[in-house]
């Protein structure tokens, strides 16, 4: 009787605990396996604005092509602009956390604005200025190298990324793709086949 009753106290405990967890879970607003930027358009992308402690871009789409602001509206290259939403329209989250907002710097997740433990904001627009999504990454997430299979060997591999998905709130979440190509330096997104001198 005694170990029934125990049984009983237990599994009522870890059932309360069990519901506890779904209701934080749920309030996270972020579900694993969810999209990243659910909803998100590209073809209505007309602006992106990438900006960190130091440096800020903005890439513009003309009529038939993107270019670069900072760099006097010299064409910029649509294969790196491409390839970047792409991968955040694809994304899925993988995990996803309540962080306060004090814990932020330690994940780079910072606004720029906020100089130590500044992320890496990026910011859609469409044609009317209007803000699709802004999100801003923070340190990329690293594991051990599989073919190294030392029992010293560190985290070293590129694996995936924190991103704070709205400024404002406390949910952090991580992705699959480190977004190493993700760079607020305008020389960066530079296209680099604008000019071509054929049969020299």
């Amino acid at each position: 009787f005694i170990l029934l009753l125990a049984l009983l106290v237990l599994g009522g405990a870890g059932l309360w605990l069990f519901r506890q967890d779904i209701a934080a879970y749920r309030a996270s607003g972020a579900k694993i396996g969810a999209p990243l930027l659910p909803g998100f358009r590209i073809a209505d992308v007309a602006r992106v604005v990438l900006r960190d402690a130091k440096h800020v871009t903005t890439l513009v789409r003309r009529e038939k092509s993107w270019v670069v602001h900072e760099r006097g509206d010299y064409p910029a290259s649509f294969q790196d602009i491409s390839d970047l939403m792409l991968k955040l329209v694809e994304l899925k989250v993988t995990q996803s956390e309540q962080v306060g907002a004090s814990l932020l710097p330690r994940l780079d997740l910072a606004a720029p604005d906020k100089g130590e433990g500044a992320g890496l904001q990026i910011g859609f627009s469409d044609a009317q200025g209007k803000q699709m999504a802004s999100i801003i990454l923070g340190k990329i997430v690293k594991k051990k190298d599989p073919m190294n299979p030392l029992p010293n060997a560190v985290n070293g591999v590129p694996a995936g990324r924190y991103i704070l998905p709205a400024a404002g709130k406390e949910t952090v979440v991580v992705v699959s793709d480190p977004l190493s190509k993700a760079n607020a330096e305008p020389g960066k997104w530079l296209a680099h086949d604008f000019f071509k001198a054929d049969r020299i």
